[in-house]
């Protein structure tokens, strides 16, 4: 899914070259390359467009032109959306809820949430369509 950092462990990750220069996957671009060594790589996965696709390749491309290629290693999940959030607004320690689809991103459950100007925030219900939280502190 666009934006999730994607790890990738392998030997001569680099190609024989000094650095990862591009990755892809699934033939759409790589954001950025978060970190890379020739053991690992983590990159951030390009925008697709929000559409699930089929199992694709990851691509790395070395500094010295090395192409070093994982057939069918894998593929975007359905973008989640956000139908309401309720209530829109209130105070520490209230509940939220969230509605949606595909909220875990394509995982099995949240392990984190994130609120504009919220610390403290804690999942009290969660599943792929119905998140509820509490709020916690509020800062400025």
């Amino acid at each position: 899914q666009h934006g999730v950092v994607v790890t990738i462990n392998g030997t001569a990750l680099r190609g024989g070259g000094t650095n990862v220069t591009n990755v892809s996957f699934v033939d759409i671009p790589a954001l950025d390359i978060v970190y890379e060594s020739d053991t690992q790589i983590l990159a951030r996965m390009g925008n697709n467009g929000g559409s699930p696709s089929s199992p694709g390749d990851i691509v790395l491309i070395g500094s010295d032109g090395a192409i070093i290629t994982k057939i069918n290693a894998t593929s975007y999940v359905q973008a989640g959306a956000v139908d309401s959030v309720i209530p829109s607004q209130g105070r520490s320690g209230q509940s939220i809820t969230i509605n949606g689809t595909d909220l875990f991103g394509g995982g099995s459950a949240l392990v984190d949430a994130q609120l504009v100007g919220i610390s403290q925030l804690s999942i009290l219900n969660q599943t792929d369509s119905l998140v509820i939280l509490r709020a916690g502190v509020y800062s400025a």
